[in-house]
């Protein structure tokens, strides 16, 4: 299975070579309510929590241009807890970068999704979509709260058919697209 990147398409779409049965011999099509009363065989798989980039020494030496920038205005302007909050937010900035991301343990059934040792239920999310970042495809659950935090998760591309048919019985899928904060921390390799 392959999601379809064409302009920016992130749809579930199945390999070219995958042999497909003729319409003549076709199965009844599965209705939304049993497929959610249907118990599926759960999913389970382990998958980094992020992307970990790798940042040279002129990514520092970026940095280190901002915040010497940064700390000059605001001592010029002689805004000193904003000068402390610079220097505190460069050393918070350069350990979460410098930590290496866990590894989860995620299991997909039809009673929710747990990660490691947290459990959360389809009734927390509203939709969800599946992207592709690289050779990476994630799946990012959007919450039904209007500022709840976007759930993003990361799958091997095996486990990715089963995985979209069990979130796909409880939530409608959309074509989901990054927005402007996501894309420049993606360019700035945060």
């Amino acid at each position: 299975m392959q999601p379809n990147s064409e302009n920016g398409q992130n749809l579930w779409q199945p390999n070219q070579d995958v042999v497909q049965t003729p319409p003549t011999q076709s199965a009844p099509q599965a209705t939304v309510e049993e497929l959610q009363n249907s118990t599926f065989e759960p999913v389970s798989w382990e998958a980094s929590e992020s992307i970990h980039h790798e940042h040279d020494g002129m990514w520092f030496i970026g940095l280190i241009i901002v915040v010497l920038s940064l700390v000059g205005i605001s001592v010029w302007m002689q805004q000193w807890s904003f000068t402390a909050l610079i220097i505190i937010m460069t050393i918070a900035l350069i350990i979460y970068i410098r930590r290496p991301p866990r590894v989860l343990r995620y299991n997909l059934s039809s009673n929710g999704l747990h990660i490691d040792q947290q459990f959360r239920g389809f009734d927390e999310f509203k939709s969800f979509g599946v992207l592709q970042e690289g050779n990476l495809f994630s799946i990012m659950l959007i919450p039904t709260k209007r500022f709840g935090q976007s759930l993003t998760i990361y799958f091997d591309e095996g486990a990715g058919e089963r995985i979209v048919d069990i979130l796909g019985a409880y939530l409608p899928m959309e074509d989901l697209r990054l927005d402007t904060m996501d894309v420049l921390l993606k360019r700035l390799r945060l």
